[in-house]
């Protein structure tokens, strides 16, 4: 009897399909589940849909900074009215000039990768921060931004004041449920 037990734990191991034959249809949702909550477990926010921002790559000290909401919004405040291709006529966005985190983290360069919450991608090179307030906007008239209006943190040009900023490149770049900031 206890040859045929080890067998049949042998055939288990072999054979894990005979596994859930054996376990079930629950064991197949608990494990899908479970992978779902795990693939989305990378991203941290803290006290419901505040964000953080991490910034990581080129800085003066080679280490990494996570950036909370508070910290964010306790930097020098920017606003501005713009268009964009993802709202309804203008709207009031509030957050920090990118130039001004960038030199809050002591990053060695302006040139950056911005990456989204669904791991969206995007390069920014031969940006001038200084001339365009670019900013990391974390409000939308008055409001906080959510994961429903793109935030908790979103890249937003000032299109309608400076009209040459709006190429689709500047477009792609304008990442929404900004997570990370790589800096090239």
């Amino acid at each position: 009897m206890n040859h045929s037990l080890s067998q049949r734990f042998v055939h288990l191991a072999v054979h894990p399909g005979a596994l859930m034959h054996l376990l079930g249809k629950q064991v197949v949702l608990l494990a899908a589940l479970a992978a779902l909550m795990l693939s989305t477990s990378a991203v941290v926010f803290a006290d419901g849909e505040e964000g953080q921002l991490l910034v990581y790559g080129n800085l003066k000290d080679e280490g990494k900074r996570t950036l909370d909401m508070d910290f964010i919004r306790s930097m020098e405040q920017t606003s501005f009215k713009t268009k964009t291709p993802w709202t309804e006529g203008q709207r009031m966005f509030t957050g920090v000039r990118i130039s001004t985190l960038l030199e809050s983290v002591g990053a060695e360069s302006s040139n950056f990768e911005a990456i989204a919450i669904n791991d969206y991608r995007f390069t920014l090179k031969d940006l001038d921060f200084d001339k365009y307030p670019v900013i990391i906007a974390y409000e939308i008239d008055g409001e906080p931004l959510t994961i429903k209006t793109l935030g908790p943190l979103w890249i937003i040009f000032p299109f309608d004041d400076y009209p040459e900023l709006l190429t689709q490149s500047n477009k792609a770049a304008s990442v929404w449920q900004l997570i990370e900031l790589n800096v090239l």
